[in-house]
């Protein structure tokens, strides 16, 4: 998951490691907070963004950021069609 802060502009990773959610019953998971202010912007996504390759490289998680970095005043739709298919 990401986070990108507005008031300054950068972007923070919240990584937790673990079962993917749903897929064992009973399966207990840390809880964390964090306080998003307005204008915050809360992405997320999986390996299958990150991992899918083209011409044998990865699209990265770098490549991600950037994305959301260029395009954090648009509209989720608006980040999601500016992302290469």
């Amino acid at each position: 998951m990401i986070s990108y802060l507005s008031p300054v502009h950068q972007a923070i990773l919240l990584q937790k490691g673990g079962t993917i959610l749903g897929v064992m019953p009973n399966t207990i998971y840390e809880e964390e907070e964090i306080q998003l202010m307005r204008g915050d912007l809360l992405v997320f996504y999986t390996d299958g963004i990150t991992e899918t390759e083209r011409d044998e490289e990865y699209f990265g998680l770098e490549r991600l950021l950037n994305i959301v970095h260029n395009n954090r005043s648009r509209s989720p739709e608006g980040i999601v069609a500016c992302s290469p298919t």
